[in-house]
């Protein structure tokens, strides 16, 4: 993306980087998967099915959006709303004819949005399930308690 707003036009990296990474990026992976993470997940199997589809529809009904409201081809409007890596659907989207700087566009923009708003969200949740619960002295003019235990 910043080799795309500095002007470069062609911009090359071996395909055996890119491979590399992928390989690196597996193995960190999958030396974290315990037969008890393996457990927790195919125990919310249906639930992580359910969330699978939603985001697909979500995607396409984005997409669809932007094709008609945005005036971008259609290609173009699902490569940057499916969910995925951002170099794969920049890569796979450019190979079947769709717009390379949008799609990094918005897949850019995800990122960071999901980089800047998800701690933000995750810590509101867990403090909003916190103070759910009253336990005995709550509420009974310490505001500072809550934020104590952080």
């Amino acid at each position: 993306m910043i080799s795309i707003f500095l002007g470069v036009k062609n911009l090359w990296i071996p395909r055996s980087f890119r491979n590399i990474g992928l390989v690196v990026i597996g193995i960190s992976l999958g030396l974290h998967m315990t037969t008890e993470i393996w457990q927790a997940m195919t125990g919310h199997l249906g639930l992580m099915l359910i969330t699978t589809c939603m985001t697909v529809l979500i995607g396409l009904g984005n997409a669809w959006l932007l094709h008609k409201v945005g005036k971008v081809d259609g290609i173009t409007a699902v490569f940057s709303n499916i969910p995925g890596g951002l170099s794969e659907m920049v890569a796979v989207g450019q190979s079947v004819g769709g717009n390379q700087q949008i799609i990094t566009i918005f897949h850019s923009i995800r990122a960071v949005a999901v980089v800047l708003c998800v701690p933000f969200i995750v810590t509101w949740l867990s403090h909003a399930s916190e103070t759910a619960t009253l336990t005995p002295g709550m509420g009974q003019g310490d505001w500072g308690a809550d934020f104590d235990r952080n």
